[in-house]
């Protein structure tokens, strides 16, 4: 959006908003004034001064009422905008970027919304897609990559990037179990259609680049290793977090180049569940249908086949 046009947009929004509360009476702006200056969402000082204001103005009209909120309005928005780190970044982003750098993402995050444009029609820099996202290297770096929503209609059926993040968060905060672990999340951008999570980018290849032989096994990959490895891993969820991946494809298991370990992605199908009789059931009482283990049965069985294959 150019300048001019950014300016444009931002005019006819304030007319808009001026039109609604120029339909408002006296009474009910008043209340709509009082009301924001009691939220506890201005600083109590600005609050006060105004407060004071609206008391002592004995010429006080609805044109003035009607500044006034749309003053309160200007702050609430400034310190929105100001904090919105808070919204978007994960705990351990949080953690692992300092204030500097998380107060320099938050005012650049149009200008990387933009980036991301640019970055995602580069063929270089794509690493993968799923049935709801596809994912990229930021290019920059090659420490962060992000996953990019395209499916909408599927997207709706899982979690959201905030709560994928926050299942990431969660199994973070567990360090690596049996050698196993995922990538840290840093950040999410949501708007109506446009939607990523940036994310850590793992040295790793997935199960199915290997089936498809678009990658090799890594020399150090020990296939026994590997699965006991991953349902430890697994085991550990189920049993200190309550967290069930439920969509542990050979897309969504990796091997790390370098130890020749499990990494899992995806936490977009993830849910906390309880056990009810040895039946599966998230939290609402419903039973989920996915088995984490049986899954990893079905990646053994496509491994053995796939290193017969590969030997002959």
């Amino acid at each position: 959006m150019k300048n001019s046009e950014q300016k444009n947009f931002v005019d006819s929004e304030v007319d808009r908003k001026k039109e609604e509360l120029n339909k408002m009476s006296y009474f009910q702006l008043e209340d709509l004034a009082h009301e924001i200056l009691e939220s506890g969402k201005i600083h109590p000082e600005i609050a006060k001064k105004i407060e004071k204001e609206i008391l002592e103005d004995e010429d006080l009209n609805r044109e003035k009422l009607i500044r006034i909120i749309l003053k309160l309005r200007k702050i609430l928005k400034a310190d929105k905008e100001k904090n919105h780190f808070k919204e978007v970044f994960s705990q351990s982003g949080k953690y692992y970027l300092n204030q500097e750098i998380m107060k320099e993402i938050t005012e650049n995050l149009v200008k990387i919304r933009e980036r991301v444009e640019t970055l995602k029609n580069k063929a270089e820099n794509f690493l993968g897609k799923g049935s709801v996202a596809e994912v990229y290297s930021s290019g920059r770096n090659g420490k962060t990559c992000f996953k990019l929503i395209f499916n909408f209609n599927e997207y709706q059926k899982g979690n959201d990037l905030e709560e994928e993040m926050n299942f990431l968060d969660e199994v973070v905060q567990l360090g690596e179990i049996a050698g196993v672990r995922v990538p840290m999340p840093f950040y999410f951008w949501t708007e109506k259609e446009f939607c990523f999570l940036v994310m850590e980018k793992l040295e790793a290849v997935s199960l199915e680049d290997v089936f498809k032989r678009k990658a090799s096994l890594p020399d150090n990959f020990n296939e026994e290793d590997f699965f006991k490895s991953l349902e430890e891993f697994v085991k550990t969820l189920h049993e200190k977090k309550k967290i069930h991946h439920r969509d542990l494809h050979e897309g969504n298991v990796m091997i790390d180049l370098v130890t020749g370990k499990p990494r899992v992605i995806d936490f977009g199908l993830a849910r906390f569940i309880y056990f009810d009789e040895e039946k599966e059931r998230d939290l609402r009482g419903k039973k989920s249908g996915v088995n984490d283990f049986e899954m990893i049965k079905k990646l053994k069985k496509e491994m053995k086949k796939f290193r017969k294959i590969y030997r002959s």
